[in-house]
């Protein structure tokens, strides 16, 4: 006997007796299968099945007619080979059974097969979607209701769930810009929202509509420490999907800090640096020349009293004096500085770089340490390093994360040290909306019609692109009208050799590019392309999304809580998901495109830089 989840109907309908009799579940597995569902069969038996001559279907004597109607039907659609890619219309007779059992997910599958009938269904086709979007409007409170494309939903359940899921939670956040607390349509509407959510965790189980809940009391609930509750809840049932799907349904709409402090994940700052306490910190290595990263921080820390100012090498730290009267930081970035001397091997300089240290703090220094790395990117010797790292976040008085899931990905981290939270800021605080991007295309030689791709950095090996250069070259190169621009210095010459294959496909800028030409250069891309092999925080990201530009990125490290896949970017895990990223980019309409920058935009707007406190 079959077993399948009721979300199913959603898509495929029910069992349509009145029209097949007691054929009607051999029926409705053809149109389930025919409309892209998948079977797995299991062989060995689960239980005994009672053979009886006077089952229901030996007691209609019609039956059999019924299964001629079934092969007529479907018997020329196998033998055309075009059986699986159907997309039965659903009778408006199902859409009422769902409303009359309270099945408001089953309700949104089953208008959303309606509104996406091919024209060449043999129905009405323009009739059904204007009742598909009255219905939407009257029980979801969807002013607009877009059809999708019919392929969308050409597979099984949870395929076409993972499919639709940024367009639910589109239409969610249409519903909420427009609802009102006291208005009946809305409260309506809202109860049928809140059902839709419940029905779809019990599907999937993800923790991604629990959020939706939490959103829908904050905009519409007046029990403010009710969302924060539920919040938390669902983050005690699955702290690292809360992380990963929290801005997938929020979108930087609240302070990341709000949400931190409601869940108790990290530990957080009450303030800055008090502007009444005379502070002096020091911070190593020192990245200011070729990195913003530190300045922006500490903008906020540099006023009247507060000395910022960094230590020179390894060595000036180990001579440190702190100062009197004041509170006397050291603030501990990338650990690679603590190696440079040629003449200790890695247990040496480990051991060396602890005792500093520890010798900070015998001395008066409180001790911070930022981690940007689960590993230096250059890393020889993966296990010393995961001890060092283990041993110095106890050493240390706080380990700051720029994230909170970055917390489950940190193996070497010990059990007993809560870190502390530091928001990784944008490095760009203007959008590139003052450029005017017919002319920046012009200069770089881009065709108004090309979809670009920007690709900038230092080319090291940590960041993969030689990995998946292949697979991107040959894509654009099946699409045409597509262009790779890596602007960076390029040492290596495997990238050099792929890029200069495909000069239609490629332009590469072979030098540092400064903030205003990176600019110029986001305002002539469409997307920003990033392809780490192993990353944790990624500065790359918060160039792009500072500037407004959506971001293909790897499912990797804090990258899966910013991008929001059909929203501000893409995330891929594999070469195949790589390929279908670059393929739906390709075949973006402007529309989609302008779409993907105001949530970009909007995600760079959501963004700010942490606390430093003594």
């Amino acid at each position: 006997m079959p077993l399948w989840r009721r979300g199913l109907h959603g898509l495929r309908g029910f069992f349509n007796e009145a029209q097949y009799g007691p054929s009607a579940d051999w029926e409705y597995w053809l149109r389930c299968a025919d409309g892209g569902s998948r079977y797995y069969h299991t062989p060995e038996p689960l239980g005994l099945y009672l053979k009886r001559e006077d089952s229901y279907w030996h007691q209609d004597p019609s039956a059999r007619r019924f299964d001629q109607v079934i092969l007529a039907r479907y018997g020329p659609i196998v033998a055309s080979g075009a059986f699986g890619q159907g997309l039965h219309a659903l009778p408006w007779l199902d859409l009422s059974r769902f409303i009359q059992t309270d099945n408001w997910f089953g309700v949104m599958l089953c208008l959303v097969r309606l509104n996406a009938l091919p024209d060449d269904s043999g129905l009405d086709v323009a009739a059904t979607r204007k009742l598909a979007a009255a219905h939407a409007r009257r029980y979801f409170g969807l002013a607009q209701f877009e059809p999708l494309a019919p392929e969308l939903l050409h597979a099984g359940v949870s395929v076409v769930l993972a499919r639709l899921q940024s367009r639910l939670l589109d239409w969610l956040h249409a519903f909420l810009a427009g609802a009102k607390p006291d208005d009946t349509n809305s409260a309506r509407a809202a109860s049928g929202w809140r059902s839709l959510l419940v029905d779809w965790h019990l599907l999937d189980g993800s923790v991604m509509p629990l959020i939706g809940l939490a959103l829908m009391q904050r905009r519409l609930g007046r029990d403010a420490k009710l969302e924060h509750k539920l919040l938390h809840g669902i983050h005690a049932q699955d702290p690292e999907g809360f992380w990963r799907g929290l801005q997938q349904v929020y979108r930087f709409a609240v302070p990341l800090e709000e949400i931190v402090r409601a869940v108790g994940a990290l530990r957080l700052p009450h303030a800055g640096i008090e502007k009444s306490t005379p502070a002096r910190l020091v911070y190593f290595p020192d990245y200011t020349r070729t990195n913003r990263y530190q300045d922006l921080l500490y903008w906020g820390c540099r006023r009247p009293g507060i000395q910022v100012e960094p230590a020179a090498d390894l060595a000036a730290l180990e001579t440190l004096v702190p100062q009197a009267g004041c509170a006397n930081i050291v603030h501990l970035y990338w650990l690679n500085a603590a190696f440079n001397d040629p003449g200790l091997s890695f247990e040496q300089a480990a051991e060396h770089f602890l005792r500093v240290v520890r010798g900070l703090k015998d001395r008066g220094f409180a001790v911070y340490w930022t981690v940007h790395n689960r590993l230096n990117h250059d890393c020889t010797q993966p296990q010393a390093e995961a001890r060092l790292r283990a041993e110095l976040a106890e050493v240390v008085d706080r380990v700051y994360l720029h994230h909170p899931l970055l917390a489950y990905q940190l193996d070497w981290l010990p059990d007993k040290v809560r870190p502390w939270l530091c928001e990784h800021g944008p490095y760009v605080n203007a959008f590139t909306g003052g450029i005017d991007r017919t002319l920046a295309r012009q200069r770089l030689g881009l065709a108004a019609d090309e979809r670009v791709l920007l690709w900038f950095g230092q080319i090291r090996p940590y960041k993969g692109l030689e990995d998946w250069l292949p697979v991107i070259l040959e894509r654009l190169a099946e699409y045409g009208k597509a262009r790779l621009v890596v602007a960076g210095r390029i040492s290596s010459p495997e990238v050099r050799d792929l890029l200069e294959r495909y000069p239609d496909q490629t332009l590469f800028i072979n030098r540092f590019v400064p903030n205003f030409e990176l600019q110029h250069l986001a305002c002539a891309a469409d997307f920003g392309l990033l392809t780490y092999r192993a990353i944790l925080t990624s500065g790359a990201m918060f160039h792009l999304y500072g500037m407004g530009l959506p971001v293909i990125a790897p499912d990797k490290g804090s990258l899966p809580a910013y991008v929001v896949p059909g929203w501000n970017g893409l995330l891929y895990r594999d070469q195949a998901e790589l390929a279908n990223a670059l393929e739906r980019v390709c075949a973006t309409t402007n529309s989609e495109l302008a779409r993907y920058r105001a949530g970009a935009e909007r995600t760079g707007r959501g963004m700010k830089w942490g606390r430093i406190t003594a």
